[in-house]
């Protein structure tokens, strides 16, 4: 755009300031440089990073302003995308998070619901490991068979059943 005035890039409410800061801006300082639209020979708009820089002779005269505009548009537009892709993460996540939340509220609640039901049940209810560790044992449980809660860490399924049974009960283990 040798010769040209730089207002044909803009829209005509954008002419005006920029031509004003931008030239006031690189006469007083020597140069100028930020992000600026511009509107291309089809219309369409485009986004640059727009430097200037004062021309001056040996006399210190002014002679020109030059200008150098690099195309930033596709760049402008990841990063907007990236920016709602986050968005839409976070709100995906905050989704996430509050179903969490109420799923894990339901599954305490039916678990303390379990528990009161065995923990009060008259018959006598264990929970087994494989190994024979006792797990869980409901309150008539303990009360039957005369156990307390620290006795129970060390015992083992095996060590209360009769032995008659013992070979029997393991070998379903």
């Amino acid at each position: 755009m040798l010769g040209k005035s730089p207002s044909l890039l803009h829209t005509l409410e954008d002419s005006q300031w920029l031509q004003t800061d931008i030239l006031q801006t690189t006469l007083q300082n020597g140069f100028w440089s930020g992000e600026i639209a511009v509107i291309c020979k089809d219309g369409s708009k485009k986004i640059t990073t727009t430097s200037t820089v004062l021309l001056q002779d040996d006399q210190k005269n002014n002679i020109a302003v030059i200008g150098l505009n690099h195309d930033i548009t596709k760049l402008k537009q990841t990063q907007e995308e990236l920016r709602q892709s986050n968005e839409e993460l976070e709100q995906l996540n905050k989704t996430l998070e509050a179903r969490v939340k109420e799923r894990t509220y339901e599954l305490e609640t039916r678990e303390a619901e379990l528990f009161d039901l065995f923990g009060n049940a008259t018959d006598l209810i264990q929970r087994v490991s494989p190994e024979g560790k006792l797990l869980f044992v409901n309150r008539a449980w303990r009360e039957s068979l005369g156990y307390c809660d620290h006795e129970l860490e060390q015992l083992s399924i095996f060590q209360i059943i009769h032995p008659s049974d013992l070979e029997h009960c393991q070998a379903m283990m």
